[in-house]
């Protein structure tokens, strides 16, 4: 694995600029958190080099759960969230139900994307987390955020948290085959309250 420190955070080699590039979007979650009635538990994936569950634990969140399922990308993460041991970083990909899968490792650090084949990457769900206090999950999972969805629902209807997610056509683009407009119906007791960037923020209608 080729990392580097680059003015004080890892990052892989030759993405030296990238935290600072990512630390620039971590404000786009100032609404989805505002929202929350309560700052306990939130699902942050994909975890990236750490620029945003380091944002989420300083936003005091007592647990931050995040996942990447890219080698590089979760040791680099691993490191610059050692100085917060409210977060927890998990090597898999978040998905519909738990097994493996194909990543397919793209040149840009944040376009890695999951294929739906059989592969060696990790996958799980957040319901298999078995959480009662999830107050908000962020999901940049470059299309596969229905498959997140799905595999959420239970924990979904106990918590209902605060769900913010990326919506840039990926879901089609990336070859998964599903509008946003899927998430949607997925989530009837939803809908989306705001726009932020590329983000859609979804909340409990009751």
């Amino acid at each position: 694995m080729k990392l580097v420190e680059h003015k004080g955070h890892w990052t892989p080699k030759g993405s030296e600029k990238a935290w600072n590039r990512y630390w620039k979007r971590t404000t786009d979650m100032d609404l989805a958190i505002g929202l929350c009635l309560h700052r306990r538990t939130v699902v942050q994936a994909g975890g990236n080099i750490g620029a945003w569950p380091v944002y989420l634990a300083k936003k005091k969140f007592t647990s931050v759960l995040t996942f990447e399922p890219e080698a590089v990308n979760h040791a680099c993460l691993v490191k610059n969230i050692a100085p917060f041991p409210q977060i927890h970083a998990f090597h898999a990909a978040l998905g519909a139900t738990a097994g493996t899968v194909k990543l397919k490792v793209c040149e840009s650090i944040g376009s890695h994307h999951l294929v739906m084949e059989k592969g060696d990457t990790v996958m799980t769900t957040i319901d298999q987390l078995g959480l009662d206090d999830l107050d908000l999950i962020v999901a940049d999972v470059e299309g596969a955020e229905l498959l997140l969805i799905q595999g959420a629902l239970g924990t979904i209807a106990r918590c209902k948290p605060i769900i913010q997610l990326e919506d840039r056509g990926h879901g089609m683009k990336k070859g998964f085959g599903y509008e946003f407009s899927a998430i949607l119906d997925t989530l009837p007791d939803y809908f989306p309250t705001a726009r932020v960037g590329r983000d859609v923020i979804l909340r409990p209608k009751s």
